[in-house]
């Protein structure tokens, strides 16, 4: 498999981020999470037991809350754009010029 990767790193509101990680547990609960950014995705299939990091720093006027979750597994696949979404739900594939012509 080939190494795929999506990231974002941006201010977000309390009620989104709250979102956000509800999002990642209802992929846990279901055992698969898909993050999506534009037209690249990468899916995740975590298994029963899951490598844990946490860590949590407090600074004069900065605080900061880390989370690493790991797993060895085999996913799914697919590539690019700027838009970070999380769900259970793979995307449609989008056809391109080239899947058209060769079914004509």
């Amino acid at each position: 498999m080939k190494k795929k990767s999506v990231s974002l790193e941006k201010t977000m509101s309390l009620k989104d981020v709250v979102a956000f990680l509800e999002d990642l547990v209802a992929g846990f609960k279901a055992g698969k999470i898909v993050v999506e950014q534009g037209d690249q995705y990468v899916c995740l299939n975590p298994p029963e037991f899951i490598e844990v990091e946490v860590g949590a720093r407090q600074k004069k006027d900065k605080e900061k809350i880390s989370l690493e979750l790991g797993w060895r597994i085999v996913g799914c696949e697919k590539d690019d754009d700027p838009r970070l979404k999380i769900s259970t739900q793979e995307p449609e594939p989008v056809e391109t010029t080239e899947d058209s012509e060769k079914d004509e």
